[in-house]
């Protein structure tokens, strides 16, 4: 087993000191259920000891490559799948998870070939974590969606703010792209 020593640098004066790192090994999670081409793990976020991974090509009863995303949080016994989100409407080839963001109980999933308003124009699934459950509270779609728009495309999340990505989104030309910014409001965007 080939051994790698991590290092933290502290600069003083223009010195750099190097000491050894004592973190613990990695630990690798996998989903409960998971299947080949998933992709799981295509997608990640981290708030505290929380961890969402996105797996855009999972597929349901219903709909292949709808996609999927997990939740696992950090316990005694380690990291434990707590919930797999999954869409509701959600079509095959979603590719729900493909983007993933996760901040103060909301898990926000990306799903940029959704048909939920036109086709593959996109939409953003937003999910809420009350006593230990994860539950979708919204949808979200841009207000002025196209086919094709892959809105969810990209996704940032602070504690009061949200940018959504439609990189093809034909607001100023074919293809030219679109960002929506989100206020939080009464625990909804």
């Amino acid at each position: 087993m080939e051994k790698h020593l991590t290092a933290i640098g502290l600069t003083i004066c223009g010195l750099l000191l190097l000491t050894p790192n004592s973190f613990a090994q990695p630990v690798k999670v996998v989903p409960d259920d998971g299947n080949s081409e998933d992709f799981f793990g295509y997608s990640v976020a981290i708030d505290k000891e929380i961890a969402l991974v996105g797996a855009y090509k999972a597929d349901s009863r219903d709909s292949e490559d709808a996609g999927a995303a997990y939740i696992f949080a950090k316990t005694k016994e380690g990291w434990q799948q707590q919930a797999k989100l999954i869409a509701s409407p959600r079509y095959p080839h979603d590719t729900l998870g493909g983007n993933v963001a996760l901040k103060h109980g909301f898990a926000l999933l990306g799903a940029r070939n959704s048909d939920v308003k036109k086709k593959n124009a996109g939409a953003v699934f937003v999910f809420k974590k009350e006593n230990d459950t994860w539950s979708q509270t919204q949808v979200l779609t841009a207000v002025d969606a196209r086919e094709d728009d892959a809105y969810g495309q990209s996704i940032a999340l602070t504690e009061k703010f949200l940018v959504i990505g439609a990189p093809h989104s034909d607001s100023s030309y074919t293809d030219s792209g679109a960002a929506y910014v989100y206020k939080k409001a009464n625990n909804k965007w």
